[in-house]
């Protein structure tokens, strides 16, 4: 989410100065009254909040994962292919030299 947003430090700074107004509520600073309330919906908010986050957190959790295996193994498979390949060449660039120092041998000999 926050790659959409092209100045983060604006936004990150605006949570911080929330999260500390909501802090001086709860100790008390803007009065008992306030203080009560804070106390209050900061319990309200945890509680939901974490039913909320578990939520998402099953969800969202076995699609991440299941997302990194197939990732995994489409990497791995992509490199075990890439291996096969690199051998059969380095096998036939090995046979090629074995070729042509078989055919220089055999030059030499007719040479002679």
């Amino acid at each position: 989410m926050m790659k959409l947003f092209k100045n983060k430090n604006f936004i990150i700074s605006a949570i911080c100065m929330i999260l500390y107004a909501w802090l001086l509520g709860v100790i008390g600073i803007y009065g008992d009254a306030a203080a009560t309330f804070m106390r209050t919906a900061s319990l309200y908010i945890l509680k939901y909040g974490s039913i909320i986050l578990g939520a998402v957190l099953i969800i969202v959790l076995p699609m991440r994962i299941n997302f990194a295996l197939e990732r995994n193994k489409r990497l791995r498979d992509e490199a075990i292919a890439t291996a096969r390949a690199q051998a059969e060449l380095a096998k036939k660039l090995r046979e090629d030299r074995q070729k042509e120092l078989i055919a220089k041998k055999y030059e030499e000999m007719n040479n002679v």
